[in-house]
């Protein structure tokens, strides 16, 4: 568990990666197959930005903007290419990578991962 907590998170998973939610035999469109899941909820974490990293920015017709985060969490299940959802402000994040930490004799577990957004297209 993690000493101070500015936010609660949820974690997303996409539903195939859950499992079988549906009857496979009954149509279904693309797009609900690939829907997000909750899998987790009300995680205690911290989202912050390391001093405005800015993984790039391309200018002109299309412009886009990627923005880097940091998250340290409460133990909880996050992986690769999940997302995050701040429940403070309903900002959604992809998760590019996932450490978790036993802490020290048990206590201070806690989970760190790197997050992404892309603003623009």
């Amino acid at each position: 568990m993690i000493p101070v907590a500015t936010t609660t998170v949820d974690i997303l998973r996409r539903d195939n990666d859950l499992g079988a939610t549906e009857d496979p035999w009954e149509d279904t469109d693309a797009e609900a197959l690939n829907a997000f899941a909750v899998l987790e909820e009300s995680v205690r974490a911290v989202i912050s930005v390391g001093g405005g990293n800015y993984a790039g920015r391309t200018v002109g017709p299309g412009d886009s903007e990627f923005v880097n985060y940091t998250l340290l969490a409460d133990p909880c299940d996050l992986q690769y290419l999940d997302e995050v959802e701040d429940k403070t402000t309903g900002q959604r994040y992809q998760v590019e990578w996932a450490i978790s930490s036993p802490g020290v004799a048990g206590q201070l577990a806690s989970v760190r991962a790197g997050l992404s957004t892309r603003k623009g297209i």
